[in-house]
């Protein structure tokens, strides 16, 4: 009993020795995951929306999402704006953005603590690259400058002369009143003064011994007043007066060239105002005379009242610019 009980542990410590456990079969291989670009691109469709559309809702150009989705990371900047690019296009298409960044470490081995690399691109435009730009920006400016140069000529000469400033000498409308200065003299009666002597000098008719000669004096006066008495024929050569329409109009202005103009009436309001063509009329039939005239080119400018042609002459500066009143109360 006891020799079978020896041989029993010799055969079980035999079978120990030549026991050896089995290596472990190793794991298969797993498939490599989904690069990120094909995630973004599947994602995109699944959702139906284009390149465009995408672009649209994540504000990233639609050239580097075609980059993205073409794991072209060459050309897509650093690698910190490339995973910051997918986990926004994930995160707007309701994707996993954990799952395609580490997909996006694993196809560019960039791990997802990597820091940007910080460069200094610096670069030094040549002359001839600056001329470019300038040459490139030139027709704006000088467009912008034109535009800017009209709307200056534009106000000064839309504005019309200044109606508060003071009159140039020898130009004012009220020039046009011609007054004439008379002496007051008293006219000496026909057939010379009663009271001078044969030689001319005054003789006093209260003076004693002062002899006047009353009989002439009556005599030249009777001759003077015969004289006076006939009626004076009407000069030969005396111009008729002008002929007025009864039908013309209150005021018109006729335009040979163009020219600026403003006219108000004698309660102040404004009956035309603005730049007239030339080859243009304008008829005036309201307001209240007399008319105040305001004309920024007076050579261009015909100016009829009731029919009657205005003198334009007198009215006239050197720069061409004329002010004058026309109407009732003063009329050229």
């Amino acid at each position: 009993m006891a020799g079978t009980d020896s041989d029993q542990d010799r055969l079980n410590q035999r079978a120990a020795r030549d026991y050896s456990p089995a290596a472990p079969e190793p794991e298969p291989a797993r498939p490599p995951g989904k690069p990120p670009g094909q995630m973004l691109r599947e994602g995109r469709e699944a959702a139906g929306w284009s390149i465009d559309d995408l672009s649209a809702e994540t504000m990233i150009q639609p050239h580097i999402l075609d980059g993205l989705e073409a794991d072209n990371y060459a050309q897509l900047g650093q690698p910190v704006f490339v995973r910051g690019y997918y986990r926004k296009c994930a995160r707007m298409l309701g994707l996993s953005e954990e799952a395609i960044s580490q997909a996006y470490s694993q196809a560019s081995g960039v791990s997802p603590d990597a820091r940007p690399q910080v460069t200094a691109d610096v670069t030094m435009k040549t002359s001839n690259a600056l001329q470019t730009e300038l040459l490139r920006y030139a027709p704006t400016a000088a467009l912008v400058v034109l535009v800017v140069a009209i709307i200056f000529i534009w106000q000064q000469f839309a504005g019309g002369p200044d109606e508060n400033a003071s009159p140039s000498s020898g130009n004012d409308a009220t020039a046009g009143v011609e007054r004439l200065d008379t002496d007051d003299q008293t006219p000496e009666p026909p057939g010379g003064n009663p009271k001078l002597s044969a030689g001319g000098s005054p003789v006093n008719p209260n003076r004693p011994g002062a002899r006047v000669d009353t009989a002439g004096s009556i005599a030249a006066g009777r001759r003077s007043g015969e004289a006076t008495a006939q009626p004076a024929e009407p000069a030969a050569n005396a111009a008729a007066p002008p002929v007025v329409e009864e039908e013309a109009p209150l005021l018109r202005l006729a335009f040979s060239e163009r020219s600026w103009v403003k006219i108000r009436d004698a309660n102040g309001r404004a009956l035309l105002n603005g730049i007239m063509d030339a080859e243009t009329e304008r008829v005036i039939d309201e307001g209240e005379p007399p008319f105040s005239v305001v004309l920024g080119y007076a050579p261009g400018v015909d100016i009829f009242f009731r029919g009657r042609s205005v003198s334009m002459a007198r009215y006239t500066n050197s720069d061409n610019t004329a002010r004058l009143t026309v109407g009732e109360d003063g009329t050229p």
